[in-house]
C-alpha cells in the first residue's frame, strides 16, 4: 500500500533525527517564514562561524529610540550592551575611563605615537614639594614641583634660580641641520604703546645693562638706566656720551664700500681709517739750545701728520752750522715742503721754507730755493742777526 501523507501527528516524538536527514536536505525554502523563533535555538547555537559575512545587516541591530540620538552602543562586561553619550572635552582634559578593569583610568599618551590606559594612584596624583607658583615637571614616574623654576600669573614673571658652580642655560635648538628655514628665536614683545618696548637686560654684581626696542623703531643700549647707544632706523649709530674706541692697533674705521677713485692711472691702496692722534712736542737743534715761545702741537690722520711751533733764543747764533731741528713725533716716509717765517735773520732776498726728509727721515731743515744753477741751500746759525731771533713754522707730511 502507497504511502500518500504522512501528517506531523503521526510521527511520533524524536522518531526523525539528524541522522535521518542527509546533510543540506534542509534548505530555507523548506523551512516557512517565521517558523523559527530563539525559542526553538538552544543557548549558545548559532556563533559567529554560523552566520555568513554581511549576513546581518544594521537594520538588524538594536536602534533605540529618539533619546539615543549621539550616543554610542557601549559594551558592558557581558551584561547587555547600553546606549552612552559621548562628551566633548577641550583639548588637554584627562580622558577617564570607567570601562576598563581594574578602576578608574586615564589615557595616556606614550611619546610613540601611541596611547595607554594607566590607573591613578589610590590617593590621586601628589606632586612633591608643591608650593605656590612652582612649575611642576615628571621623570616618567613622579611629578615634582620645582624650587629652582617659578611662575607667578599675579606678575607674570618667570624666574629660574640655580646656585651651582656651573651655568644656567635657557636653550632654544633647533636639531634640523638640513633645511634652511630651520631657525632659532627668542621672540620679546611689548605693547605697541609701552613707555619702554621689549628690553633684554644683563646684569652682574649690581651692574646692569639693556637692550630696549621701541615703537620708534630705534634700538637701545643702556648702561644701568642711562641710554648709551642708539641704533636708529635709518642705520646710524648714535654714541650719546663717549668715544669709539678701536681695541687692536691697524684696526679703524672701513670704506671699503665707498666709491673710490677712477683716474687713469689710480691704484686705491687702503681704505681703513686706522689711526687718529693729536698731542705735543718738543723741538730741539743739532746745534745749541732753543726755547719755544708757541708750544708745538701736532695732528695725525690716519698717515697724514701736520705740526707746527714757534721757536726763539737759539743759543747758536754765530756758527756756520745747518739749522736742523728734531724731536718730531712721527718720521716722515717721504720728502715733504712746509712753511716758515723768520724774523731778525740776514737772508737777504732768498724764501725759505721747511723741509722734512732731506736731512733725515725725522729732521726738519730751513733751505732756500735755488740762486740759478746751484740745488739751494740751507739757513745757518750765522744767519741770525740778532741775540734772540724768532721762527715760526709749519708742516705737513705722510708718516709710514
Amino acid at each position: 500500500m502507497a504511502l500518500t501523507k504522512i501528517k506531523t501527528d503521526g510521527v511520533t516524538n524524536d522518531a526523525i533525527t539528524s541522522g535521518k536527514i542527509p546533510a543540506d536536505a534542509i534548505g530555507s525554502s523548506e523551512i516557512a517564514a517565521n517558523a523559527v523563533g530563539s525559542s526553538e535555538l538552544a543557548d549558545n547555537a548559532v556563533d559567529t562561524a554560523a552566520i555568513a559575512d554581511q549576513a546581518v545587516a544594521l537594520s538588524k541591530l538594536p536602534h533605540g529610540d529618539g533619546s539615543s540620538n549621539g550616543k554610542f552602543l557601549r559594551a558592558n562586561n557581558g551584561a547587555d550592551p547600553t546606549f552612552e553619550t559621548v562628551s566633548t572635552t577641550p583639548e588637554g582634559t584627562t580622558v577617564l575611563s570607567t570601562g576598563e578593569s581594574g578602576g578608574t583610568k586615564f589615557l595616556r599618551e606614550d611619546g610613540d605615537g601611541t596611547c595607554s590606559w594607566q590607573a591613578l594612584p589610590a590617593s590621586g596624583v601628589t606632586v612633591s614639594g608643591n608650593v605656590d607658583n612652582r612649575v611642576v615637571t615628571g621623570d616618567g614616574t613622579n611629578l615634582v614641583a620645582e624650587s629652582g623654576f617659578t611662575h607667578n600669573s599675579s606678575t607674570q614673571d618667570t624666574q629660574i634660580d640655580g646656585s651651582n658652580n656651573a651655568p644656567v642655560d635657557l636653550i632654544i635648538a633647533n636639531t634640523n641641520n638640513s633645511q634652511a628655514a630651520a631657525t632659532a628665536r627668542l621672540s620679546i614683545q611689548a605693547g605697541d604703546n609701552a613707555n619702554n618696548g621689549g628690553q633684554l637686560e644683563l646684569e652682574c654684581n649690581g651692574q646692569y645693562h639693556t637692550f630696549e626696542s621701541r615703537s620708534n623703531g630705534n634700538l637701545y643700549l643702556s648702561d644701568n638706566g642711562t641710554a648709551k647707544f642708539t641704533f636708529d632706523g635709518n642705520g646710524h649709530l648714535v654714541i650719546a656720551d663717549g668715544n669709539l674706541h678701536i681695541g687692536t692697533a691697524g684696526h679703524g674705521i672701513d670704506f671699503g664700500t665707498q666709491t673710490s677713485s677712477t683716474a687713469t692711472n689710480v691704484t686705491t691702496s687702503h681704505e681703513v681709517l686706522d689711526h687718529y692722534e693729536e698731542g705735543t712736542w718738543t723741538p730741539t737743534v743739532t746745534s745749541g739750545t732753543v726755547n719755544t715761545y708757541i708750544s708745538g702741537t701736532y695732528t695725525r690722520i690716519g698717515r697724514m701728520v701736520h705740526l707746527s711751533v714757534g721757536l726763539f733764543a737759539f743759543s747758536d747764533t754765530t756758527s756756520n752750522n745747518a739749522i736742523v731741528i728734531g724731536g718730531v713725533p712721527f718720521a716722515t716716509a717721504v720728502t715733504s715742503i712746509g712753511n716758515c717765517w723768520l724774523r731778525r735773520t740776514a737772508v737777504g732776498a732768498q724764501d725759505f721754507c721747511a723741509t722734512i726728509g732731506e736731512s733725515g727721515p725725522s729732521l726738519i731743515a730751513l733751505n732756500h730755493d735755488s740762486n740759478g744753477s746751484d740745488m739751494g741751500g740751507n739757513l745757518v746759525h750765522s744767519n741770525f742777526s740778532h741775540a734772540t731771533p724768532y721762527m715760526n713754522l709749519s708742516i705737513t707730511y705722510q708718516t709710514s
